[in-house]
């Protein structure tokens, strides 16, 4: 039975083994996001994670996506929820009290605007991935990602870096698993169809 001790001692592993690695290179970078590009397709609602600190940074990216004419949809928590706000233009995120970049208006502020996305407007989600078992994704323990992403049709994909894998099964029958993952080596998984 897998326990929040385990995947507690995981994250540390994880967190430890990420802390000791170089950034990616660009060009590493470049090919991953040509990669998810090409997962994203057509789609034109894209729901992404800000990076922060060592996760795979993805603010260029978002950044291109803007550039591309996609509404890019970025994540906003307030009281362990996570919404989906609109970003019109990147340079204008704030720092949380934590130092992740969001919109810096009030909630309330943001429904008036109409920049708060329901999921089903949602076509794609791309996820940060601390580490991964087959599918399944370990964030950091606050479950936002989950819950944001339980039974609904977006197509989710995670980004993990290339050291990210684990043969450890620490899934559990909340967790949501990606679509596909895209490693910063260019490797992909993706689910199994039956």
């Amino acid at each position: 039975m897998v326990t929040a001790e385990i995947k507690n001692k995981l994250r540390l592993r994880f967190k430890e083994l990420r802390n000791k690695q170089e950034a990616p290179s660009r060009d590493a970078l470049n090919n991953m996001f040509k990669i998810v590009i090409e997962e994203i397709g057509e789609a034109e609602t894209i729901f992404c994670y800000v990076s922060y600190d060592y996760e795979v940074p993805t603010h260029e990216f978002i950044k291109q996506l803007l550039a591309a004419g996609k509404t890019v949809l970025v994540p906003k928590c307030v009281n362990d929820e996570m919404y989906a706000i609109s970003c019109e233009d990147f340079d204008k995120l704030e720092p949380s009290s934590i130092g992740i970049l969001r919109p810096a208006e009030t909630l309330k502020e943001l429904q008036a605007q109409g920049r708060v996305y329901s999921k089903e407007k949602i076509d794609v989600a791309i996820v940060p991935i601390l580490a991964f078992y087959e599918m399944f994704r370990l964030g950091y323990g606050g479950g936002n990602y989950d819950k944001f992403l339980k039974n609904t049709k977006i197509k989710k994909i995670g980004i993990a870096h290339e050291f990210s894998k684990t043969e450890i099964d620490f899934s559990e029958p909340h967790d949501v698993p990606m679509d596909v993952i895209v490693a910063t080596n260019g490797e992909i998984y993706r689910k199994k169809t039956v």
